[in-house]
């Protein structure tokens, strides 16, 4: 594919999709065409010319394992594919929109570089949400975004000039923080306000209501439970997108959910001091509350 592209070691965007477990390709798919729309939407500026198109950007390299991605941003022009000529700025600058808008998500209110910061608009939002998809709700799930010098063999020692890594916690809690806020009026890190989040690993919960009801991610729910290292009251819990699967064990793996207690990650959403919302990230083992 890369043997097509006739270019210099201009520099492009490797995107590094770190999870257990096979991607399914139209949501690997899914996720390259929202990068793609946020590329287009800040960077594909249309040219002037009937015989080209605005660049794109191109995958020019796929590597296994870890699924990694390499994208340039190139242009056809007459039936071939040729590198624009800032490839260098762009490709930073892109990753450094989208580190920085990723990262404002996961709580990281200060960008490096304010006079490039971009608020995001609901479209990026949007398109945000779904490229980080196949890393969400994922057991130790990482995703990195470097802009580095590409060659057409497999680079020996990359050269990186920007560079954004998010563990699992950090993707669960933009995904959260993602769709809360398309949901509401976009206001992304702008006014002062009380709400926090904070994720937490590895916490006993049990249930002090629950319904046998499909798992909610919004909306009214029956099912409160208690973290007592964190309250002892009851609070709302949730199942976002990604993890239905975990109430659908909770419900399955006893009949009466009320005798054990599960070791799970939660995001929780503050207000003032007081948690009001559980998030059940991720569920590691069921116990006896009679042990």
């Amino acid at each position: 594919m890369a043997d097509e592209v006739e270019r210099s070691e201009g520099e492009g965007l490797i995107v590094k999709l770190d999870r257990k477990g096979p991607i399914e390709l139209e949501e690997l798919a899914a996720s390259l065409a929202a990068l793609s729309r946020l590329y287009a939407r800040h960077y594909g500026e249309p040219l002037d010319t009937a015989d080209a198109r605005s660049p794109r950007l191109y995958v020019t390299r796929l590597e296994t394992g870890s699924l990694v991605v390499y994208l340039a941003p190139l242009v056809p022009v007459l039936g071939q594919v040729v590198e624009i000529m800032n490839t260098t700025n762009v490709v930073r600058e892109f990753t450094r929109m989208l580190g920085e808008q990723i990262g404002a998500f996961t709580g990281q209110k200060e960008a490096k570089d304010k006079e490039k910061w971009r608020s995001p608009s609901r479209d990026d939002v949007r398109d945000l949400r779904e490229f980080i998809k196949p890393v969400t709700a994922q057991t130790d799930a990482k995703l990195n975004l470097k802009a580095a010098k590409l060659k057409r063999k497999k680079p020996d020692g990359e050269e990186i000039s920007v560079e954004y890594t998010f563990d699992s916690a950090q993707i669960n809690m933009a995904a959260l923080s993602m769709e809360r806020d398309f949901e509401a009026p976009l206001q992304l890190l702008e006014a002062p306000t009380s709400d926090r989040h904070a994720t937490v690993r590895e916490k006993l919960m049990f249930f002090e209501q629950a319904s046998r009801r499909v798992p909610k991610k919004k909306g009214q729910t029956g099912d409160r439970v208690v973290i007592q290292e964190i309250t002892d009251k009851p609070v709302k819990v949730y199942f976002p997108e990604g993890a239905a699967d975990i109430k659908r064990t909770i419900l399955e793996s006893t009949e009466n959910p009320f005798s054990k207690g599960y070791i799970v990650d939660v995001a929780v959403q503050y207000v003032g001091d007081e948690p009001k919302v559980y998030n059940v990230m991720r569920l590691h083992d069921v116990v006896d509350l009679s042990d």
